[in-house]
C-alpha cells in the first residue's frame, strides 16, 4: 500500500444547511396554532351570527360591516404591523397581537349597541394584522424554497382549521349561552396562544445572520419599498383582492344565509346544520391548502401563480352552479358544492403568500405580505356588505352569487400578466 494513500488529506465534510434544523417543523406548528387563534376573531362571526343579529336586532347588511369593519382595522395596520415584524422581530409583534386581542374581545362581549361592537372589532382587526407577517416570516427564514409552499400551506391551513371547529362549536355555545359566552371563551384561546407561542417561538440561524447584517448596515423603508412596489406583487395583490373579497363574502354569510335557506325550506335545526355546512367547507380549505401548497413545490417547482388560477377558475364555476340552481339544491347538495368551494376558493392564500415573499425576497418578506395581504382585506372589508345588500334588495338565490362569480373572473383576469420569478434565497 503506498504511502500517499495514508496521508491522503480527508475531503472536508459537508456543511449543514442554514434550513438544517429540525426545530422548523416545530416553528410550522407555531404558526398554525397562532393562525388558527388570530384567524378566529373572524371565524366566530359567521356561526355566532344570528345570536348577533338577534341580540343586536341587525338586518344583513349590518352584520356584514361586522367584518367590514375588523377587515378595515387590518387593512389598515397590516403595512405598519410588516416593517414593525422585520424591526422588532416575530416574538414581540406575535404576542402583543394576541394577547391585545384577547383583552379587545373580552370587552366586544360587554357591549350593548351595535355601534360599540363595530368601534372595537376596528382594534380587533388591527391586532388580527399580526397573523400573516409573522408567520410569513417564520416559514421564509425557517424553511428553504423547496419546502416553502408547503409550510405556508400548513400555516394558513389555520384558517379552515379555525373555521372547522368554530362551525361546529359555536353555534352549540351559543344555543346554550349566546354570543357573549361565544366571545369570552374566545378571548381565554387568545391569551393562551399568546402565551405558548412567545414560549415556544425562537429565531432561526438564518434570521440571527440576518439581524447581525442588519445591525451593521441597517436597511431603509426606501430599500424594502423597491422590493415590494414592483408590477408583479401589484397585480399579485389588486387581482387577488377581488378573488379574497367573493371567498370571503362566502364563508362570512354562509351560517347565517343558509340558516334563513334551510327555514325556508323545513330543515330541523337549520342554523346547526348550516354551521356544518361551513364546518366542510373548511375541511375543503384545509386539504386544498395541504395538497396545493405541496403540489406547488413538487410537481410545478415552485411555480404558484398558475395553481392560484386555477383554483380560482374552479371556485368560479362553483359559484356559476350555485346561482343557476340555488332554489332547488338540497342540503346534500349544498354540502358537495361547499366542500369543491372550499378545497379551491378557500386554499389559495398560503401560496399567495409564498409568491408575493419570493417576489420581494427575504429581506422584505414580512412587508411584501403586509401588502399583499391588506389589498385582500380591502376585498374582505367592501365584499360582505354588498353582498348582504344584494340579499336585503332582491331577498332571492341569484344576484348575489352572480357578483360574487364577477368579483372571481376579474381577478383572475389581473392576476394572469404577472410574471413569476423563482429565487433561491
Amino acid at each position: 500500500m503506498s504511502m500517499e494513500a495514508n496521508t491522503a488529506t480527508p475531503k472536508p465534510a459537508a456543511q449543514p444547511s442554514a434550513y438544517s434544523s429540525n426545530y422548523r417543523y416545530a416553528i410550522a406548528l407555531v404558526a398554525f396554532f397562532t393562525q388558527i387563534a388570530l384567524a378566529m376573531c373572524l371565524g366566530c362571526l359567521s356561526p355566532l351570527g344570528p345570536s348577533i343579529r338577534e341580540g343586536l336586532n341587525m338586518n344583513f347588511a349590518q352584520f356584514g360591516l361586522l367584518f367590514t369593519f375588523t377587515n378595515l382595522g387590518t387593512m389598515v395596520m397590516l403595512n405598519i404591523t410588516g416593517p414593525l415584524v422585520d424591526k422588532f422581530g416575530v416574538r414581540t409583534v406575535l404576542f402583543v397581537g394576541q394577547a391585545l386581542m384577547g383583552a379587545l374581545v373580552f370587552l366586544g362581549a360587554r357591549t350593548n349597541a351595535v355601534w360599540q361592537l363595530l368601534a372595537l372589532q376596528v382594534f380587533v382587526g388591527i391586532c388580527n394584522s399580526a397573523a400573516g407577517p409573522t408567520g410569513s416570516k417564520m416559514v421564509v427564514t425557517w424553511f428553504p424554497p423547496k419546502e416553502r409552499g408547503a409550510a405556508l400551506g400548513l400555516k394558513q391551513a389555520g384558517i379552515p382549521v379555525n373555521s372547522i371547529i368554530a362551525g361546529a362549536v359555536f353555534p352549540l355555545i351559543a344555543a346554550a349561552g349566546g354570543w357573549r359566552l361565544g366571545f369570552n371563551i374566545l378571548c381565554v384561546i387568545l391569551w393562551v396562544s399568546a402565551l405558548l407561542s412567545a414560549f415556544l417561538y425562537r429565531d432561526s440561524d438564518v434570521m440571527k445572520e440576518m439581524s447581525g447584517k442588519n445591525a451593521k448596515q441597517r436597511v431603509t423603508w426606501k430599500e424594502v419599498a423597491k422590493d415590494v412596489f414592483t408590477r408583479d406583487i401589484i397585480l399579485l395583490s389588486v387581482g387577488l383582492m377581488f378573488c379574497m373579497g367573493a371567498q370571503y363574502s362566502v364563508s362570512s354569510y354562509m351560517v347565517t344565509y343558509l340558516g334563513r335557506t334551510f327555514t325556508a325550506i323545513g330543515v330541523g335545526e337549520p342554523t346547526i346544520i348550516a354551521g356544518r355546512v361551513l364546518s366542510i367547507a373548511s375541511t375543503g380549505g384545509l386539504i386544498g391548502r395541504l395538497i396545493f401548497g405541496a403540489v406547488s413545490d413538487r410537481i410545478f417547482k415552485g411555480r404558484r401563480k398558475s395553481t392560484i388560477i386555477g383554483m380560482n377558475a374552479f371556485a368560479l364555476v362553483i359559484l356559476l352552479i350555485i346561482a343557476f340552481g340555488a332554489d332547488s339544491f338540497s342540503v346534500t347538495m349544498y354540502f358537495i358544492l361547499m366542500f369543491l368551494y372550499g378545497i379551491t376558493a378557500f386554499a389559495w392564500t398560503g401560496l399567495q403568500l409564498a409568491i408575493a415573499s419570493e417576489l420581494a425576497g427575504m429581506k422584505a418578506a414580512a412587508s411584501a405580505v403586509s401588502f399583499t395581504l391588506s389589498l385582500g382585506f380591502a376585498g374582505m372589508m367592501l365584499s360582505p356588505p354588498i353582498f348582504g345588500a344584494v340579499i336585503d334588495a332582491t331577498g332571492g338565490n341569484f344576484w348575489e352569487w352572480i357578483l360574487l362569480a364577477a368579483f372571481t373572473l376579474i381577478g383572475i383576469i389581473i392576476i394572469i400578466p404577472v410574471k413569476e420569478k423563482r429565487k433561491e434565497q
